[in-house]
């Protein structure tokens, strides 16, 4: 269960877009910089609350680094001056 900071759930914006996945049966995918473990330790601390394994499975978390690598490369470079995102080694 997502932990809580005096009495709010924290991550409350991936709790509400997963409840929408569930509730419209669609697939949800949160893009993160891979930089920041506490942003992936919150999607996993959602996903461990959530009970339907069909629904964990049209849930899914990637990493800007790992998107980089399929982009077109005026994206790449973009991505690399603005935020210093570069594609990940594989």
């Amino acid at each position: 269960m997502p932990h809580r900071v005096r009495d709010k759930f924290a991550s409350y914006q991936l709790i509400r877009n997963v409840l929408a996945a569930h509730a419209l049966r669609l697939s949800f995918c949160v893009i993160l910089d891979a930089r920041r473990p506490d942003l992936k330790e919150a999607w996993y601390a959602v996903m461990r609350g959530v009970r339907s394994s069909e629904l964990r499975t049209r849930c899914q978390v990637l990493t800007w680094q790992e998107l980089a690598g399929q982009l077109p490369r005026i994206v790449q470079q973009f991505l690399q001056k603005k935020c210093g995102i570069i594609q990940a080694l594989q």
